[in-house]
């Protein structure tokens, strides 16, 4: 793959062209990634309303009947429910990874296989979130392995 940047003073919003042979895998994927890059969810923190940036967002996770959005700087509640996030956010690279957990597969770095089937995941702030067993073939499966 090659990037190719040209600049115009003149333009009022970023283009993005891509030439490719053909739409495969690749392509598509960084297709979402450039819709991803605008799309928000609201969160809370001290009493204000935040606009957390999708692609930012390491892991959502329920705990105690409340919904906790996590990125690598900080945490923020959100008043949605995990089953309406992952409604909302499966098309976007990210799975359920246990019955309160959600992850962003773009920010998983590395995967270990676990005692009793389960996998840890490494998220690229080094912190690590388990794959529940019943969630692991899913999970396989959405990555092709």
């Amino acid at each position: 793959m090659r990037i190719k940047i040209d600049e115009q003073e003149n333009l009022q919003e970023i283009v993005v062209t891509i030439s490719c042979r053909k739409v495969d895998k690749e392509v598509s994927d960084i297709i979402k990634l450039l819709k991803m890059k605008n799309k928000t969810i609201s969160g809370i923190k001290e009493n204000e309303v935040i606009l957390v940036k999708v692609f930012e967002i390491l892991y959502i996770e329920s705990v105690d009947k409340k919904t906790f959005i996590y990125t690598k700087e900080d945490v923020f509640q959100c008043k949605e429910k995990l089953y309406e996030l992952e409604e909302i956010l499966e098309k976007e690279s990210f799975i359920r990874i246990s019955k309160n957990t959600i992850v962003n597969l773009n920010k998983v770095s590395k995967i270990v296989p676990d005692i009793s089937r389960r996998l840890i995941l490494t998220l690229e702030n080094k912190e690590k979130v388990i794959v529940s067993r019943s969630f692991t073939f899913n999970f396989k499966k959405s990555l092709g392995l």
